[in-house]
């Protein structure tokens, strides 16, 4: 009940104001409430469903935290790229589909070759290292947005971040598990499988709502300079209206036209701009979780070159 009232509020946050909203704070409360009396009960009781002592494992509970900031991250994007392609591009279902395929190839190349010849070789926390700065590294390339991308450039965020996460999934794995007792085994799985699906929703959920309020925020700023007295919004006024005329059109419809151009352009600008600022933030929590890493202790019995 604990999980499914956070995830009701979460998928609902934004289409209802988040706090502002009565429903909201309701079923924050239930979360908390349920999630909190969920944890004790399962620490007091001699053979609980989910025994929760996994996590008092040092690599168990370093790898929790690091697969959560995954889930986010790669959640996240996997849900912007296409929102942005179809919503402000004009990309079509199919080719926003498309637009993840080149990332997907890399990433069925690397994983076989960071299994067979990187991890053997290199230490583990040096490769999840590297795969979290690869992806924070794209995703902060990715903040670079421009109205007039063409298709390949946006393929190339997506194919660049999987360069990162082809590091990540069997390297956390690995690090995770390697000193955790086997009769804890089960219980781990299903508490590892938890934090990456909570991060996913989280992240989602907060991608969506910084696009939503920037993009409002940004407007906001740049409709100040659609003014009579700046020179370049005169300037693209002028020219749009002179083409619309050339076209057949009478002289105020021209002008109404060309206005709504300039509404369109300036909505266009605005969601850009909101869309870089999540990847941004998404590069930002990416580079904050290199560090954690090194907090990982290696395996024993050789399981792992941590």
């Amino acid at each position: 009940m604990g999980l499914g009232s956070l995830q009701l509020m979460l998928d609902r946050g934004q289409e209802l104001d988040w706090f502002d909203s009565s429903f909201i704070r309701f079923t924050a409360l239930i979360a908390t409430a349920t999630l909190g009396g969920a944890v004790a009960w399962l620490l007091m009781i001699d053979k609980p469903v989910v025994n929760l002592r996994a996590l008092a494992n040092r690599n168990f509970a370093v790898g929790s935290v690091t697969i959560f900031g995954i889930g986010a991250v790669l959640y996240s994007s996997n849900a912007l790229i296409p929102l942005l392609a179809q919503g402000w591009f004009g990309y079509t279902a199919y080719t926003s589909g498309l637009l993840m395929s080149p990332g997907a190839t890399v990433m069925v190349v690397l994983i076989p070759v960071g299994a067979r010849w990187i991890l053997p070789n290199v230490p583990t926390r040096w490769v999840l290292a590297f795969g979290f700065a690869m992806l924070g590294a794209s995703s902060a390339y990715a903040s670079h947005l421009a109205p007039m991308m063409d298709f390949w450039t946006l393929a190339s965020f997506r194919a660049l971040q999987t360069v990162g996460l082809a590091f990540l999934f069997v390297p956390n794995s690995t690090l995770s598990y390697s000193t955790m007792p086997r009769a804890l085994n089960p219980d781990a799985t299903a508490l590892y499988s938890m934090f990456r699906n909570i991060g996913g929703s989280i992240g989602i959920s907060v991608a969506t709502a910084i696009t939503a309020s920037n993009l409002q925020i940004h407007r906001a700023y740049l409709s100040q300079h659609l003014s009579p007295l700046e020179a370049p919004f005169l300037s693209l006024q002028s020219r749009y209206e002179q083409t619309l005329r050339t076209l057949g059109y009478p002289h105020d419809t021209a002008h109404d036209l060309a206005m709504g151009l300039i509404d369109r352009t300036l909505n266009l600008q605005s969601a850009v701009l909101a869309y870089a600022d999540v990847f941004a933030w998404s590069a930002a929590a990416a580079f904050c979780i290199v560090p954690l890493t090194f907090l990982f202790r290696p395996g024993v019995a050789g399981r792992v070159k941590g």
